[in-house]
């Protein structure tokens, strides 16, 4: 029994150590890395529709030095001159500079986009889904 309780001591020893020389990532490691944010951007010009023309998506975000994230995206036509929409994002961050994928989703012919909202701990990432709403000619948040 004194082994026992010897082991619980020196484990307990052991997590405390460990958790003593782990770095802090609440609130004010937060704003650390806020405050050595530096901004990004880029561009993406796609055609999303034969029957559409080219389409600018302009990018931009900041990058804390290990992690990209996006805030806005802004979809304009005529190289910049005629807004389509902006999109804000509130959470959505990626180990890559590029986190705008483009694809069908709902299969209408039209090509949909997504972004990565966060990187998660397992395989299944989770993604801001916006499809192509050719009534209104503006990309719609999937809920």
């Amino acid at each position: 029994m004194k082994n026992v309780s010897k082991f619980a001591i020196y484990l307990l020893a052991i997590v405390l150590l460990v958790a003593l020389l782990t770095p802090a990532t609440g609130t004010a490691a937060a704003s650390k890395s806020a405050k050595t944010s530096k901004p990004f951007s880029y561009n993406v010009n796609k055609q999303i529709h034969k029957s559409l023309p080219t389409f600018r998506f302009a990018v931009k975000g900041t990058y804390d030095g290990s992690d990209y994230h996006t805030k806005t995206i802004t979809v304009t036509q005529n190289n910049g001159q005629k807004l389509i929409q902006k999109i804000s994002f509130v959470e959505a961050e990626s180990y890559e500079k590029t986190n705008l994928i483009f694809e069908d989703m709902n299969f209408d012919g039209y090509l949909d986009f997504r972004v990565m909202m966060f990187m998660p701990a397992g395989p299944n990432v989770p993604y801001h889904y916006y499809l192509w709403d050719a009534k209104t000619s503006k990309f719609v948040k999937n809920k």
